[in-house]
């Protein structure tokens, strides 16, 4: 094996690792606070689709998204300015699932951050 095999290789393994559940995930917090409304004969949402959410799991609690628009070699302007809505929304979702299932003091609300990462073409955005 050469060097850069070797290279190529010892990362791809941990990427494997950390995405062995690959394709999209859904949002279980956006699901919570969608199927509370939902009288018992209707139909539960599966919560909104993200490519990659990042979770504190001992505690079940979301913190952070990731979503990749588009590939890098065709960008997409109109699917970059959808995804990015998406994140807020997200985002907005979790903070209001937090803000719901730990009530507390506002002040200590105020200094949560959930960050949004967002990909598009070669490049990335971050918002918190």
């Amino acid at each position: 094996m050469t060097e850069r095999e070797k290279v190529m290789l010892i990362p791809s393994h941990y990427t494997r690792f950390m995405f062995k559940q690959g394709g999209e995930k859904t949002l279980r917090c956006s699901a919570i606070l969608l199927n509370r409304s939902l009288k018992d004969d209707d139909r539960r949402c599966s919560g909104n689709k993200i490519d990659a959410i990042m979770s504190i799991l001992d505690i079940g609690l979301e913190f952070s998204t990731l979503e990749a628009s588009g590939s890098p070699s065709k960008p997409v302007h109109t699917h970059y300015a959808g995804d990015r809505n998406k994140t807020a929304k997200m985002l907005k979702i979790i903070l209001n699932y937090i803000y719901i299932k730990y009530p507390g003091d506002f002040e200590k609300f105020r200094r949560i951050k959930v960050y949004g990462v967002q990909i598009y073409g070669k490049f990335y955005e971050l918002n918190r």
